[in-house]
């Protein structure tokens, strides 16, 4: 339960806290690149190829905050697997409830509707979830927790 709760204030700790220490990492890089004597520099070959590289390594540097994880446009074919893949356990657990014997038929019928709506509004959840990091990370995720908090629940029961 702390590791969820953490998850959920950690944007708000990056992006109060750690946001700003990391501007101002980068802006005492960007003052001492500044203050570097360029002449000195295109007179040596070796601390000129050293110069483009640190320069070429500054540009291709992400920021590293929060922000640059999450992926918050996506196309239609990504909602659409990020939907079904968040829907993809329930939907699982409806079509099993096919195979259940009831004692009446109207309960299998039940389940079947019950589980296939629960699927529908995880699946929308899910696909209205920023995309982290990468699509493999929500797609795998989806499914991965559900069967995680399926496992706590069914094994949380009285101990005897």
């Amino acid at each position: 339960m702390g590791i969820i709760v953490l998850l959920l204030l950690f944007p708000c700790i990056d992006a109060n806290y750690f946001y700003y220490n990391r501007v101002e990492k980068r802006t005492e890089i960007l003052e001492k690149v500044i203050s570097l004597d360029k002449e000195k520099i295109t007179e040596d070959e070796i601390l000129k190829a050293e110069y483009a590289s640190i320069l070429n390594e500054i540009s291709k540097q992400k920021d590293g905050s929060l922000g640059s994880v999450f992926i918050t446009t996506n196309s239609k074919e990504v909602d659409r697997n990020k939907f079904v893949s968040g829907a993809a356990v329930a939907w699982g657990v409806a079509f099993l409830c096919i195979f259940i014997k009831f004692e009446k038929r109207w309960y299998k019928i039940f389940g079947l509707l019950l589980f296939a709506l629960i699927g529908w509004g995880i699946g929308y959840v899910f696909m209205k979830l920023p995309t982290i990091i990468s699509l493999i990370c929500n797609y795998v995720a989806g499914p991965g927790i559900q069967v995680v908090l399926i496992g706590i629940l069914a094994t949380s029961g009285k101990k005897k």
